[in-house]
């Protein structure tokens, strides 16, 4: 009896042994995992803890983690869903033109750039993400300018949110305005021209005034003004002018430098009847002017 009883005793004894050693490994396990966890969060960038922001506004992806952690400097803030649903919107309060840059200038190159830009709650700019662009050269400008901006923040239920807004930078030349002197340079070399083409004292000096697709409407009537210098038929507009004196006339420039038109009033030195032209002319590669249209009113 003794000797089953201790047989028991020691039975028990390897039993309860067994339980502690299998809690042991059990708890020995758990700690692992636990410290794994937490190594692979670090390495990663996630948050060993749960944030305390708002999780209806804030996508808290590793990837938006990770990028935050490298563009916070220590701030909690983390880039915001594409749409929220605000009270108060953000405005600009400091804004910023992006340098047009020297080529695209040079260039002649005008373009349209969006861009993305996340504002934090404080209404900083903490990054500009590229959407569109019409012309590569002026990406980094724009980019550039977008990241001086200034805001006021964005509110939902009173409380600063940060969210993304849709920016874009408009790249547009200067008007090119002509000078009054320019146009007075205008008005008398057109008004050459024209007496040229009236006179035809010198026909190949006349027709190298001439488009030479250049065409004439005289009334109803629509004629190629080469063709008119050619036959030289009396009757024409042109060689009806050569008995009447200009009384007026008006130059515009286009703001491109390569249209203009004149508006001529002549009048007849016997009736005093007043006629009304209207000139067109076009500026060639070489910065030579030549007459387009001729449209004569009665």
């Amino acid at each position: 009896m003794i000797h089953q009883q201790e047989v028991s005793d020691a039975k028990q004894k390897v039993e309860d042994r067994m339980k502690t050693l299998l809690v042991t490994i059990a708890c020995l396990a758990l700690t692992i995992a636990n410290s794994a966890a937490q190594d692979t969060a670090g390495r990663w960038g996630m948050p060993s803890e749960a944030p305390e922001w708002g999780t209806s506004l804030i996508d808290r992806s590793a990837d938006e983690q990770m990028k935050t952690d490298t563009m916070s400097k220590g701030k909690d803030q983390v880039p915001p869903k594409d749409f929220i649903e605000l009270d108060v919107p953000p405005t600009i309060v400091k804004q910023v033109e992006p340098v047009y840059p020297e080529e695209a200038i040079r260039n002649k190159i005008e373009g349209k750039v969006w861009v993305k830009i996340w504002i934090d709650i404080e209404g900083k700019v903490r990054d500009v993400v590229l959407l569109k662009s019409t012309a590569d050269i002026l990406n980094d400008p724009a980019i550039e300018a977008a990241r001086q901006l200034v805001f006021t923040p964005a509110y939902v239920n009173k409380e600063p949110v940060a969210v993304w807004v849709s920016v874009p930078f408009k790249f547009k030349l200067p008007s090119s305005k002509t000078s009054s002197g320019e146009v007075e340079k205008a008005t008398e070399q057109f008004l050459t021209m024209v007496r040229e083409v009236i006179e035809q004292d010198n026909k190949v000096k006349a027709e190298a005034m001439l488009n030479p697709e250049a065409y004439m409407i005289d009334g109803t009537r629509f004629k190629s003004i080469p063709e008119i210098l050619q036959t030289g038929r009396k009757g024409n507009a042109i060689l009806a002018e050569q008995t009447r004196k200009i009384t007026f006339t008006k130059v515009k420039i286009a703001d491109d430098g390569k249209w203009a038109y004149m508006v001529l009033r002549t009048e007849s030195q016997r009736s005093g009847d007043q006629r009304y032209h209207t000139i067109l002319f076009s500026r060639d590669s070489a910065g030579v002017w030549h007459i387009e249209h001729w449209h004569v009113s009665k």
